[in-house]
């Protein structure tokens, strides 16, 4: 451990065996093609007026994870999931198909 931090690295944590059997690697990220997404996204919200729908959408979405579980993606979250039946026919995502609709066009 660091002089400035009591929390384990990760390195460290994998020494201790504290990971498990499995270890998580991160994608890689093209940040650049991130950006647009938020971009397209919030133009939408602003000319069609669908921030309510679309933070629905996000909340719905992400109500799906499950600490317990503990390999992704099987532990749910925001993971985009709620486009898939049966999560979409869910009588809690009723409505929601509306938002689906706006973030594919």
């Amino acid at each position: 451990m660091g002089a400035s931090s009591s929390t384990p690295t990760l390195t460290q944590r994998k020494a201790a065996g504290c990971m498990g059997s499995s270890v998580v690697a991160r994608a890689s990220v093209n940040v650049e093609q991130l950006k647009g997404a938020r971009a397209d996204v919030e133009k939408l919200i602003r000319n069609v007026d669908a921030g309510p729908i679309i933070i629905r959408l996000g909340w719905h979405d992400s109500g799906t994870y499950n600490k317990n579980i503990s390999t992704w993606p099987e532990r749910g979250g925001a993971i985009g999931s709620i486009r898939f039946d049966p999560e979409s026919g869910h009588a809690a995502n009723k409505g929601l198909k509306f938002a689906l609709d706006l973030l594919t066009l």
